[in-house]
């Protein structure tokens, strides 16, 4: 039995399919390019093997007596730098496989979210901007931004806690006396407050100055 289908609807379904068909195509196009890339990776690899292979046959073809004497030393550059290679094309590897990866996953979370509704959509992003609690600081304890770069690195040294006490920040300041409880004390750059927190800063006066108290 045929159904009757609003025009709004009609047009909706129509958007869906085009999406559909342009979510395939895109797919389609990042399947290519990966397959592109690793032609040529097996290219490279194949150039290299071949002129290896023809310096090889080259060296054995030299004229039948004439004495040549190997330097051991070129022998262990040589192999030095086909370490250096192998290690450069090891990684080179790696990082195509990583990235092959990465756009397998953004592309499957594409698809993912194609299919949730709005609601757990926006769900989903709220449990991803939910923030870790802060690490609790030391009483006037300096404060060291970790930055926006090099956040992937898994180098123990970028992934420090930058929140844990060093230097004079290790001592308790809390228990010192009220007068040295400021920041540089003894020197010319000494200031007279502690932190803001404990000042009235309230502006008094008319606006633009003037000084006049209220």
């Amino acid at each position: 039995q045929p159904t009757f289908v609003r025009a709004a609807q009609r047009e909706t379904k129509k958007e869906q399919a085009e999406m559909e068909k342009k979510r395939a195509e895109a797919e389609l196009r990042e399947k290519q390019r990966l397959e592109e890339r690793r032609q040529e990776t097996l290219d490279v690899v194949k150039i290299d093997l071949q002129r290896e292979q023809e310096e090889e046959e080259g060296a054995s073809k030299e004229e039948v007596g004439e004495e040549t004497v190997d330097d051991p030393k070129d022998d262990e550059e040589e192999m030095k730098e086909y370490e250096l290679w192998q290690e450069r094309e090891k990684a080179r590897l790696l990082r195509a496989k990583r990235e092959e990866a990465a756009d397998k996953a953004e592309a499957e979370e594409k698809r993912r979210r194609a299919a949730m509704s709005d609601r757990e959509i926006m769900e989903l992003d709220k449990a991803k901007m939910k923030k870790e609690p802060k690490a609790k600081m030391n009483f006037m304890q300096r404060y060291y931004h970790k930055g926006a770069f090099f956040q992937d690195s898994e180098d123990a040294v970028l992934n420090r806690d930058v929140t844990a006490p060093t230097g004079l920040d290790k001592i308790d300041k809390a228990v010192l006396p009220k007068v040295l409880q400021v920041k540089n004390f003894g020197r010319s750059s000494r200031t007279k407050y502690t932190h803001l927190v404990d000042q009235d800063t309230t502006r008094r006066g008319p606006p633009g100055g003037g000084g006049a108290s209220v």
